[in-house]
Order: structure tokens, then C-alpha cells, then sequence
């Protein structure tokens, strides 16, 4: 059994609050917090093959990130995003399986060290691909993009993104078809949504990471559909078939369906992303700038029992 180390957390002190200019504006952010630690501190099962990254609530653009393990200081690099509110460490290479690591972030006047451990998924597969499905959980994905919406998106994606990956055959060479669909809900259990329109693919394959897109994309979520352009779904499968893996999602979100609902009308969304540290909107397919970034990391996935059927566009 794995022991994670004991840890040494360092509270950080106030920081003063910056515009997009980089000038000073009253008052301070005196409450430096941390809004989104990942992996979480005490993580196990930790993707071998993901980034490190802290959301915090005031800006620290000169912080670093290192990353220690079992045969000491990882190579890597640190990346300051949306403003400085995000301090992202990219390793080089994957990190050992089954390994404890160390993850310390510095800024000018404090540091904080968090411990997780990896799992063993990343391992070559032993088993055959034909009709085995996984269950996903975007919801429960670490969201590295858009900047602003940590409080209101992953609630708005439980209530209607349940994605199905269902392999219909075993891998040829570089390529794996599969099909693509929806659930009724976030159970892993539940059954096909045929209101959610199936995809047929060929999907990149380099055992055991599988990857589809580019594609356009629109999911029903409650209250508004998610529009999604561009959309790269990548997933790592677990060696047990009646495992699931990890998977990330990378897209351009068309915020404009969700204007009214997630915010105050239009461009509202793309005001609050540039209020956080984003980069603001960009265009998208029609040219209007109502895109932001769309970034998920370490889907859960679980085995799913069901077998996809056909559902064509309406």
C-alpha cells in the first residue's frame, strides 16, 4: 500500500490585484485561496500522463511550479495563465506508475506542497476491444479552460453530458472505430439517450490512448445546448475490461446559447472570461467572437455495460 508523505502547507499573504494592463488597481486582494488544486491534494490514481495546475483567487504571475518523485526533481515546465491566476506544470515525460510525487508552487511570498500518487493506468492493454464501452463524467473533470467558470459550468455539464464510447472493433494498425453517444443520465449504469445523436469514427490509437476529432459537437444540457466546434476527445484505456480509463476534452465553446442563462445576455460570457485572466473570445466558425476556450481534464470513465444503437441527426 502506497503512503502519500506528510505535507507542508505554507498559507499565502495578501497580493495586490492587477488589470489586464498589469496596473495596480485598489484595493489589494488581500485573500490569496486557492480555487482549483490538480491532481487534489492526497489524489490517488493519479494520471501518469497529465498536468499539474492551481487556480487561485488572486493573481501570482512571477510563482513557480516543481515537481519532485521517486528519483527526485522532474523536468518540466511551468506555464502562467488566465492572468496569473493559473500556475500550470507540464512534465516531459510521463510520470512512473504507481509512485508518489511531491507538486510545490512558489510565489513571491509563500509556497504550498501537495502530495499525490499515480496510478497504473497507461499500461498496454492485455485484452480485446470489440463493443467494450465506457461510461464518461465530464462533470467530474478537472476544468482547465474557460478562466470564470469553475462555480457554474461543471454543474450545467452534470445535468446533461453523459457520453458513451462504445469500440467496434479491435485496432487496425493506428486507427480504432468506434461510436460515440449519449446516456440517459450521469450514471454509469443508465441507459442509451436516443435523443443524443451517435457519431460512427475512426479513432487515432497509440495502445493504450485512443483519439477522435477534430468534430462539431452540440450536446442538450438542461437549461441550454452545449455548442462545441472543433472538438478533440482523447481517452486512456484501462488494461482490465471491466475498468474504464481517463480522457480529456479540448474544444471552442460557442458561448451564445448559454448567454442568458449562464450570464446577463450578449457577450456577457465573454466579458466575464476576460474579467478572470482568459483571453477573452475569439472567433468561431461564422466569425462572430463568442468562442472561448473549452478544456477538460481526467474524465473519470467506467465500464458501461449497454450496446450503442444508430441514432441519425434529426
Amino acid at each position: 500500500m502506497r503512503t502519500l508523505p506528510l505535507l507542508v502547507v505554507v498559507l499565502f499573504a495578501g497580493c495586490d490585484r492587477f488589470d489586464e494592463s498589469g496596473v495596480f488597481v485598489s484595493p489589494p486582494c488581500e485573500d490569496q485561496a486557492v480555487e482549483q488544486l490538480h491532481p487534489a491534494n492526497g489524489a490517488e490514481d493519479v494520471w501518469v500522463g497529465g498536468l499539474i495546475w492551481v487556480d487561485l483567487v488572486c493573481p501570482a504571475p512571477g510563482a513557480t511550479m516543481s515537481l519532485n518523485g521517486p528519483a527526485g526533481a522532474v523536468a518540466g515546465s511551468t506555464f502562467i495563465q488566465h492572468g496569473g491566476h493559473q500556475i500550470l506544470f507540464e512534465p516531459a515525460a510521463w510520470l512512473q506508475a504507481d509512485a508518489n510525487y511531491v507538486a510545490r508552487l512558489d510565489t513571491a511570498d509563500a509556497y504550498r506542497e501537495v502530495a499525490f500518487a499515480t496510478g497504473s493506468l497507461g499500461q498496454p492493454l492485455q485484452a480485446a476491444l470489440n463493443e467494450r464501452a465506457l461510461a464518461l463524467h465530464p462533470a467530474q473533470g478537472a476544468l482547465l479552460d474557460p478562466a470564470g467558470f469553475l462555480a457554474d459550468l461543471p454543474p450545467a455539464l452534470q445535468a446533461g453530458l453523459h457520453p458513451v464510447v462504445q469500440f467496434l472493433g479491435d485496432p487496425s494498425g493506428a486507427t480504432l472505430p468506434l461510436r460515440l453517444g449519449g446516456r440517459l443520465d450521469s450514471r454509469a449504469t443508465a441507459g442509451q439517450d436516443l435523443d443524443d445523436t451517435t457519431w460512427d469514427l475512426s479513432a487515432r490509437w497509440e495502445d493504450p490512448i485512443w483519439t477522435v476529432g477534430p468534430l462539431d459537437m452540440t450536446w442538450q444540457l438542461f437549461d441550454f445546448p452545449l455548442v462545441l466546434e472543433g472538438a478533440v476527445l482523447q481517452g486512456v484505456l484501462a488494461t482490465d475490461a471491466g475498468s474504464g480509463g481517463g480522457g480529456s476534452l479540448d474544444a471552442l465553446w460557442d458561448t451564445r446559447p448559454a448567454e442568458d442563462v449562464l450570464g446577463t445576455g450578449a457577450g456577457s460570457l465573454c466579458g466575464r472570461n476576460g474579467a478572470a485572466g482568459g483571453d477573452g473570445c475569439v472567433p468561431c466558425a461564422d466569425g462572430r467572437v463568442s468562442c472561448l476556450p473549452f478544456a477538460l481534464r481526467s474524465i473519470p470513465a467506467e465500464a458501461w455495460g449497454g450496446v450503442l444503437q444508430v441514432v441519425d441527426p434529426d
